[in-house]
């Protein structure tokens, strides 16, 4: 082991609007092999937006989502 954190997922700028609604503006996430992450904040924050771009589930409106150093921004989906 290199000792050197592995980014197992990365989000980078990632942005999702709901017409005047800015649900994510600008997100930076990034999250490596072994950890384990909470994510907290009062409703309406972006929760679970954030989780459904995450997952693939709904495509954000800017940004990059990579997955082991690979851009994944377009067309990902977890059944893939």
């Amino acid at each position: 082991m290199s000792g050197i954190p592995e980014n197992i997922v990365t989000l980078d700028g990632v942005e999702k609007h709901f017409g005047a609604v800015r649900a994510l503006d600008g997100v930076d996430l990034a999250v490596n092999a072994g950890e384990c992450v909470g994510l907290v904040g009062h409703n309406g924050a972006g929760k679970s937006t954030l989780m459904n771009v995450l997952s693939g589930t709904t495509a954000p409106g800017a940004g990059v989502i990579s997955l082991r150093g690979v851009d994944v921004t377009r067309g990902y989906s977890v059944a893939t």
